[in-house]
């Protein structure tokens, strides 16, 4: 109970010190300017304050000291010709005059404190991050000071050639270059020496392209971003294999487009037809790991079309076509090369390079080695005749992190709710279940002994039902159903043991527990500099939103599926950032189900997740 009340504690002391001030100013002097023949009024001060931090109940009781304040001073003898009709006592209508007085000063704290109300839904909490507590059963809906576990930031796992051993370092770039990649040992013994690229470009930006992408073998010092980005050594020193670059008369080109303004979306499917052609051509070519395609500026129209009836994306466009071709495809825009990030892009596209190569940069170092994690994602279709069509992704993780296959399938009994969300009956979930199962058991010949399952709805009965009854009947009894959203009301900051704020958000891992089966989670915070003594804050300075974490289904502790899913944010290969705010099992699940639209043919299909990156 201490803990508990801990929280309020200092709103207490809060609302106490305005009240008394309230009162000190409607009693006295102090809260009243004296211009005959009116007296004008600074004691409506502290209500409004009261107002924005507390609501219509302290605001009225603010105003009724405000009140009965004015009332007072108007009976008095000095008080001004005009004031009197605020005292009962120097008017003919008492009852008028008390509601004149008191009656509208409370109404004016509490319409005050309604006002603040609506304006202001979100949450401010105030956090000392140190230990871990539930909410308090009643808060002000303003403020809540709480305290909150510190999850410790997933390491990755790195190969140390100098050593022959696995090292870990929590920061992407520094592990690769003080070690080496984690798949470093299976150079010339699965994987050749060198990645092979292929080049489709437009004939008027070949020579800029090939300008950057020879950039990729030398190094770039950092001068943006430096409490995160460190130099860049170049390719081959990061990650321990050559980076062939094919000369540009082996580079296939693109004829040019005619672009009329009325004919945009046919000038859009015409190049997109064009860069398909080239990659067939280029895919015959066996040798090749990743197919790098320039778009130049005056080509950025027909990067995306959009009317009333159609939709045109190039780049999901082209990435379904190659994904049917088992290729990797690279896009790069001319706005990229001209970047004053150089540095950080040079880290971004040779990660990207080498992850499409079918490499493995790094893994996690801290999951339970019988888990398996699934994402689910949705695409919904909207037809001009009302018919909706959703097609639903798994995909799963291995215990380390790697990212795996996943299968794509035509959901035909779906329901939605009032926001549009679809929701699957209890066959279709069944079915779902039956498709992780045939993911995990076709890349380790055998299942896990636990399955977490996230998603961005929550699970209905029918969708619980379903999946455990599914993977309950493979033996697998370990199972969390977990729902993970943003909460964007919800806004924090952290304070020091003195109750000062600090100027920075909660740190990354920041954790509470709302109940037993609710959290809050803040993947996006403060991190460690790579310069000693400084903070990084990725993304700049916006008040991040935590996940709220709920678990609809299974016994797992709620601190370690929450450290699970932090872990997981340091996955997306498709992005050299610290972290992503989401896991990589949702952010890939609804990237693969957007692109999954394009296939002819997804039905009994698997796919390799690292062709739609």
């Amino acid at each position: 109970m201490k803990l508990k009340w801990r929280g309020l504690q200092f709103e207490h002391y809060i609302l106490g010190i305005l009240l008394a001030v309230e009162w000190i100013m409607s009693f006295t002097f102090l809260g009243y300017i004296h211009i005959p023949p009116i007296s004008i009024t600074i004691a409506h001060i502290p209500i409004v304050v009261i107002a924005c931090l507390f609501g219509p109940v302290e605001s009225s009781v603010a105003g009724l000291f405000f009140g009965l304040g004015s009332m007072y001073k108007a009976s008095a003898l000095y008080v001004m010709l005009g004031d009197r009709i605020f005292s009962p006592f120097q008017t003919d209508f008492p009852i008028g005059s008390i509601l004149l007085s008191v009656g509208t000063r409370v109404l004016f704290g509490f319409l005050m404190g309604c006002i603040f109300k609506i304006v202001n839904k979100s949450m401010l909490v105030g956090m000392h991050s140190k230990y871990n507590a539930n909410l308090p059963d009643a808060t002000s809906e303003k403020r809540i000071q709480i305290c909150a576990r510190d999850l410790l930031d997933a390491e990755l796992k790195f190969y140390n050639p100098r050593y022959g051993t696995m090292q870990k370092d929590f920061h992407p770039m520094r592990g690769l270059v003080n070690n080496m990649p984690y798949d470093y040992e299976m150079n010339n013994k699965v994987y050749a020496p060198t990645i092979k690229l292929g080049i489709i470009c437009p004939a008027s930006g070949q020579g800029k392209f090939e300008s950057f992408l020879d950039g990729l073998h030398k190094p770039h010092t950092t001068r943006y971003n430096t409490d995160y980005v460190i130099n860049y050594p170049g390719f081959h020193s990061v990650f321990g294999v050559g980076l062939d670059i094919p000369a540009r008369s082996e580079w296939l080109a693109l004829d040019d487009v005619e672009l009329k303004e009325h004919d945009i979306y046919k000038a859009a499917i015409a190049f997109g037809k064009q860069i398909n052609k080239r990659i067939e051509e280029l895919g015959r070519n066996s040798h090749l790991d990743v197919i790098m395609i320039y778009i130049p500026k005056e080509y950025e129209i027909l990067t995306s079309y959009e009317d009333e009836v159609t939709r045109f994306d190039l780049h999901d466009y082209v990435k379904a076509f190659a994904v049917q071709k088992h290729i990797s495809t690279q896009f790069i825009r001319e706005k990229t090369l001209d970047s004053e990030l150089d540095c950080q892009i040079a880290w971004a596209i040779s990660l990207a390079i080498y992850v499409k190569a079918g490499r493995t940069p790094w893994v996690l170092s801290n999951l339970r080695t019988d888990t398996a994690f699934a994402g689910i994602g949705y695409s919904v279709n909207h037809f001009k005749n009302g018919e909706q069509t959703l097609i639903g992704c798994s995909h799963i993780y291995a215990s380390d992190g790697q990212g795996l296959r996943y299968k794509l399938s035509k959901i035909k009994d779906v329901t939605f709710d009032a926001q549009k969300n679809p929701y699957l009956s209890e066959n279709e979930a069944y079915q779902l279940g039956l498709n992780i199962k045939e993911l995990f058991f076709s890349s380790f010949s055998s299942l896990p002994k636990r399955v977490v399952i996230h998603k961005r709805t929550p699970f209905k009965e029918e969708e619980i039902a379903g999946l455990t009854k599914c993977l309950g009947s493979a033996g697998i009894k370990d199972i969390d159903l977990i729902e993970i959203t943003y909460d964007e009301n919800f806004k924090c900051f952290e304070y020091n043991k003195y109750l000062q704020a600090d100027l920075f958000p909660v740190k990354r891992g920041c954790c509470f527990a709302i109940n037993d089966n609710t959290a809050y989670l803040f993947t996006h915070g403060i991190a460690p500099s790579v310069i000693s003594n400084r903070r990084y804050f990725q993304g700049g300075t916006n008040v991040p939103a935590p996940l709220k974490i709920v678990k609809h289904y299974g016994n797992g502790d709620l601190a370690q599926i929450a450290s699970e899913i932090l872990g997981l944010s340091k996955m997306n290969w498709n992005s050299f950032g610290l972290y992503s705010k989401l896991p990589c099992t949702i952010q890939s699940s609804n990237a693969i189900a957007k692109v999954g639209w394009l296939l002819p043919q997804y039905e009994g299909m698997i796919y390799e997740y690292r062709n739609f990156m």
